[in-house]
């Protein structure tokens, strides 16, 4: 170690002690206080997002001929399909826009899909068995009257709410039949999808995780962490006309 990297480190760590002796001092201790509560963390939510193009100014798009990027054809806006609800004429044509209709009562897809993945999850097969496909490509709904009225319900009397929509799921008369297999309904309904008996579903392991956790009181509802800054040391070669630094990255623990 060269003097000058000692003498770099020793003002360090005559810098780090003068600051805990300040931050420890009870003449400051108002001070201190008022620069504790500006280093705390917001409350609100925090999420990654893009920012918004002006509406004055949004990118171009063009249907590209055979998908080749250099063939440019005419110019697309944005547009729901034809075959669901039409946009309505008070939404801007944005991500927000978008949102809201998807959102909106008159589409009945968003709420089907929710519906159709909470019901597989507790009987281990949904009402349409393509969980992940509504297309043309899926199932055909296995009870369509079904998932119909589970879907308005969910949005007009439980307001999306998945606490309400569970309720009237697990008191169904279909949830609460015994899991025993009848023989009797193998000629009629040999994959059970009529649901003659409940379904013995395997649980996923961290819901059993949770579950223990839970029933112990040791389950622990926090979500994600405190950022911490860890050093990454970036030993590059001078004689190729770096400079060799410390380079500090902020990393969120999840």
């Amino acid at each position: 170690m060269s003097a000058t990297s000692k003498d770099e480190s020793r003002a360090n760590e005559n810098h780090a002690l003068w600051q805990q002796f300040f931050l420890s001092a009870p003449e400051l201790a108002t001070e201190v206080e008022r620069i504790r509560k500006l280093r705390m963390r917001p409350a609100v939510a925090e999420t990654l997002v893009m920012q918004e193009r002006p509406i004055d100014h949004p990118r171009p798009t063009y249907r590209h001929h055979r998908g080749e990027y250099l063939q440019p054809k005419e110019e697309v806006t944005p547009a729901p399909p034809e075959i669901l609800h039409p946009w309505p004429a008070d939404l801007p044509k944005n991500r927000l826009g978008f949102a809201k209709w998807l959102m909106s009562p008159q589409n009945p897809l968003t709420a089907r899909v929710v519906v159709n993945r909470q019901w597989a999850a507790f009987f281990g097969r949904g009402i349409v068995a393509t969980v992940d496909d509504f297309g043309m490509q899926g199932s055909p709904p296995d009870h369509p009257e079904l998932l119909d009225w589970l879907a308005v319900t969910f949005m007009t009397y439980d307001h999306w709410s998945l606490k309400q929509l569970h309720r009237r799921i697990v008191t169904s008369a279909a949830y609460r039949q015994s899991s025993v297999h009848r023989t009797d309904s193998v000629a009629v309904d040999p994959e059970n999808r009529l649901l003659t008996f409940m379904p013995r579903v395997l649980l996923e392991a961290e819901i059993v995780r949770d579950s223990l956790l839970q029933a112990s009181g040791t389950l622990s509802k926090k979500r994600g962490g405190v950022p911490v800054l860890p050093p990454e040391h970036l030993h590059n070669d001078q004689t190729h006309g770096t400079i060799c630094h410390d380079h500090y990255i902020r990393w969120v623990e999840w």
